[in-house]
């Protein structure tokens, strides 16, 4: 898995910054999330998370910096890796705001859909019966 991985082979001997530090235990948490199995939503929590404690732009930075992790995670063309120092300059700015976004939202809002999904199929089987 991207997130493990990239954690624990490229970040963990650089703990003792703070930044670092929650970069990691982040990464960590995400990874061993089982309810977000899909890459994205991985990656859409790790944003998030990234913007609740003002440090988006310094973890994009920390990943950045590693030549090696790009060229085994990222394709050449990849956007983070094409536009770094436009994506960087537009995130650090975001550092100021306050951000209180939620990191399971994609992960409650796809139990709700499957509990609907359910209740429909179950009114379905009672009005055909």
């Amino acid at each position: 898995d991207f997130f493990s991985s990239f954690a624990t082979s490229h970040l963990l001997p650089v703990t003792e910054d703070k930044n670092h530090s929650r970069l990691v235990q982040t990464i960590l948490a995400i990874s061993q999330d089982s309810s977000k199995i899909d890459l994205n939503m991985k990656f859409r929590s790790f944003v998030c998370s990234g913007l609740n404690q003002k440090c988006l732009s310094d973890w994009i930075e920390v990943i950045l910096c590693n030549q090696e992790h790009c060229k085994r995670f990222y394709t050449n063309r990849a956007v983070l890796l094409i536009g770094s120092e436009v994506i960087l300059r537009a995130l650090r700015p975001l550092k100021r705001l306050p951000f209180f976004l939620s990191d399971d939202f994609e992960t409650r809002a796809n139990e709700a859909f499957q509990l609907q999904k359910r209740l429909s199929a179950d009114e379905n089987v009672v009005h055909n019966t």
